[in-house]
């Protein structure tokens, strides 16, 4: 009788843990790679005007339309998704030239500002860059080869613009395959 009980404990336990290793709001190994493979070419620029990575996801309450029905069916649902998940990028460096910076803080930093619309001077004095950049968490193809994400360029509360990127897995890491800008919503 205890061997049983502690059969069905032991048993409950591991599917628990199970589920709880595969629960859609983590972060994979795979989607900080993403993320890297995202910004490779903004890591490698000595463009003077830096940029920085919020660590929200972009998320988007009304998420664009992938540019074809091809993407659209691939990776809409898991892109969807991933836009519910709740998980923050995690706050280590991606790069000497791109840091990775607090997105609640960015948002405080807007708060702060009186003006309408607010001005970036105050993110650009704390953080030391003209802009930040948000990433989705990443839908992959079935055969997890390649990714979709959709990332945010922001450079004010009235600039910035929004583009759909989709990534291939190579020996090197993960590289941008194509980007599509975003619907204007």
């Amino acid at each position: 009788m205890h061997r049983s009980i502690f059969l069905a404990l032991a048993f409950a336990l591991a599917a628990t843990r199970s589920l709880a290793d595969e629960s859609p709001d983590r972060l994979s190994g795979d989607d900080v790679a993403v993320l890297e493979g995202v910004v490779h070419d903004l890591c490698m620029s000595d463009d003077i005007r830096r940029v920085a990575v919020s660590d929200e996801p972009e998320v988007r309450e009304n998420r664009p339309e992938l540019p074809d029905a091809l993407l659209e069916r691939e990776y809409g649902a898991r892109l969807e998704a991933r836009a519910a998940e709740t998980t923050l990028w995690p706050r280590t460096p991606l790069c000497v030239n791109v840091p990775m910076v607090s997105g609640e803080r960015i948002e405080e930093l807007f708060a702060q500002d009186k003006r309408i619309p607010p001005g970036r001077d105050e993110y650009q004095k704390e953080f030391g860059v003209e802009a930040y950049v948000t990433v989705s968490r990443p839908a992959y193809s079935t055969n997890a080869s390649r990714a979709v994400v959709t990332y945010g360029y922001h450079c004010g509360e009235l600039c910035g613009r929004g583009e759909i990127i989709e990534l291939v897995r190579t020996v090197n890491g993960w590289r941008v395959l194509r980007t599509f800008h975003a619907p204007r919503s």
